[in-house]
């Protein structure tokens, strides 16, 4: 890379990351507070294979969807989870009633102007309530061997059978936040983009998957509800590591599994950071 073109994209990347995981952090004791905990046990580690397997089968919809040419359902189901999901996030920072508005309002232009920067902005909003409910949904056990399976699955998906780049530029055309968009240069337009994602450095546009931001914020999120608020950090810091050696290999122009390293930096940011504050391991497990 070499040029402020070249590495804007990658800052602004980072900014989104980084934006998504703080968040997280801060709707924490909202969401705890408000009951919005998905799991009747957060410690139970069967927790982690249930939410796999909802995982699974949402992946094949959103395939079957795709191939079958059944955009507009999927549009439909995706936009509503925007309202949802933005209404959870805003209604921790403001009152309900401009929260109800604004997550209308964002699942509005999300639907009838899908530009880069609206899509970013529904994805930090979703991405930080996403993290934040599955965060106070899954102890640690739990969340470790969700982000372990996840990045493993990942890692298949992209290099074996192929069918995550297969969803990625099936979805790009029906301009949903279920990724971030940076733009290389100024009169970009997602609207009117027809870059494949998998194109790598060579579009228009350094695309990412909304789940590469919500998954390790899931660690960072259970971190900071179950353990403290340094760990929390260290998992956030160690993500944003294995974010940097992930931009790095995008820049070589080729799609790369973002799970492995993300979620393998959030992992032994925990560990050290909880460490570094006299935290066993073990008992930063709370066994």
């Amino acid at each position: 890379m070499s040029g402020l073109r070249d590495v804007a994209p990658f800052v602004g990347m980072a900014a989104l990351f980084i934006a998504v995981e703080l968040l997280a952090i801060a709707l924490v004791p909202s969401f705890e507070a408000a009951g919005l905990q998905a799991t009747e046990n957060a410690q139970d580690p069967t927790n982690s294979v249930i939410y796999f397997a909802a995982i699974l089968v949402f992946t094949g919809f959103l395939l079957l969807a795709v191939r079958l040419g059944y955009g507009i359902v999927l549009r439909a189901v995706i936009i509503a989870s925007v309202g949802v999901l933005c209404f959870y996030a805003l209604s921790a920072l403001i009152p309900f009633a401009a929260a109800v508005a604004g997550g209308v309002g964002v699942a509005a232009l999300v639907a009838f102007y899908p530009e880069w920067y609206v899509v970013d902005t529904a994805g930090v909003l979703m991405g930080a309530a996403g993290a934040g409910i599955f965060g106070i949904s899954f102890g640690i056990v739990p969340a470790l061997l969700l982000l372990v399976v996840l990045a493993v699955y990942d890692a298949v998906a992209v290099y074996r059978t192929e069918h995550m780049l297969t969803l990625a530029d099936g979805v790009m055309d029906l301009k949903l936040p279920v990724m971030f968009v940076v733009p290389r240069s100024a009169g970009y337009s997602f609207v009117d983009a027809t870059d494949e994602v998998t194109e790598g450095d060579e579009s228009d546009a350094l695309y990412m998957g909304l789940g590469d931001a919500v998954i390790p914020g899931v660690l960072v999120a259970s971190a900071a509800h179950f353990v403290g608020y340094a760990p929390a950090v260290g998992a956030l810091v160690g993500a944003l590591v294995g974010f940097v050696f992930l931009m790095r290999k995008v820049a070589e122009g080729e799609p790369h599994a973002g799970l492995p390293l993300l979620n393998g930096g959030a992992i032994a940011g925990f560990f050290i950071a909880a460490y570094a504050v006299g935290i066993t391991p073990f008992e930063a497990m709370g066994l």
